[in-house]
């Protein structure tokens, strides 16, 4: 028997059509197999592909999981500014009922605070609460990890560590926008070291503090072939664990409790994206990091399977 669902293309972090992030949407998925998600998003082929179901547990009120073409992700920060995007343009009542009370997205990363701003034409600013990332210095030669993103190893920042998070991401500083856009990664490589490492390596991130617009903080290119992305565009769950590496490393002044800064991204491919991060600390400890976003249809159809 064939099933027909809506489904939606949805570029993230950006208000113009072809560029930012665009992420695949299912917004009724709860009849789907978790086999039958695996091959929507390989069949889409995106970074990622959101499905929504209903939540598992009283604490939450949706739920969310992610699949690249190749593997489930347990944190997708574009793919989730897509799905409270496409459920603001449909009037759902998870959204248009919540008011200012965040959403609470159950996801293999936890219970997850999100909010967002609805109007006329759906959704505006997207905020997505994420898990406080954690660190361990990454302990490759430097020779090794500038050969596999593509560099000089004299580009590699030496006052900023190359250290690796708690989702897998190798994050990696280099001196300037210049070099940022001349990296020509191995990704053959890239995928030989994380089957090598028993350690959860899944994605290279290489940002540069110097960024083309003047009220930005920092530039990110993301790299996770083992994931099946070559190039992602403009990566939430990165600036996320960023912005964690920014209060640990003192890159913005979070004396006053918080402070929200811009990040760009996808320009070199030519999708540019823009995300604001929002660090909040309590004292001198890191309390909170929230991703922020816009996004816009392109696509609206049915799927038929």
């Amino acid at each position: 028997m064939q099933t027909e669902l809506d489904i939606y293309q949805v570029d993230a972090f950006t208000q113009t059509p072809l560029a930012g992030n665009p992420a695949a949407v299912v917004p009724e998925a709860d009849g789907l197999g978790e086999d039958q998600m695996r091959r929507i998003a390989r069949e889409m082929n995106l970074s990622e592909t959101a499905f929504l179901l209903p939540p598992t547990t009283d604490e939450a009120d949706l739920r969310i999981r992610w699949f690249t073409p190749a593997i489930e992700v347990s944190l997708c920060g574009h793919a989730t500014v897509a799905s409270l995007h496409v459920l603001a343009e449909r009037g759902d009542a998870k959204i248009s009922d919540r008011g200012a009370s965040p959403l609470r997205l159950e996801t293999a990363s936890g219970i997850l605070p999100a909010t967002v701003e609805t109007g006329i034409s759906g959704s505006g600013l997207v905020t997505l609460g994420v898990p406080l990332a954690e660190f361990e210095p990454f302990e490759v030669d430097e020779g090794t990890i500038a050969r596999l993103v593509g560099t000089e190893p004299d580009r590699i920042r030496k006052d900023l560590p190359i250290l690796i998070s708690d989702l897998g991401y190798a994050l990696v500083a280099v001196d300037g926008m210049e070099t940022l856009g001349k990296l020509s990664p191995d990704f053959a490589g890239m995928v030989d070291l994380e089957a090598r490492l028993n350690r959860g390596l899944l994605a290279f991130g290489v940002f540069t503090t110097e960024t083309a617009e003047p009220d930005s903080l920092l530039r990110l290119r993301f790299f996770a072939p083992g994931a099946g992305i070559d190039e992602d565009p403009v990566t939430g769950s990165a600036h996320g664990a960023l912005g964690a590496y920014v209060f640990n490393h003192g890159l913005a002044d979070a004396s006053r409790g918080r402070v929200t800064y811009k990040a760009e991204q996808g320009d070199e491919i030519g999708r540019p994206g823009r995300v604001w991060v929002t660090i909040r600390t309590r004292g001198d400890l890191l309390d909170a990091v929230s991703i922020a976003g816009r996004a816009v249809t392109v696509l609206r159809g049915r799927l038929l399977i």
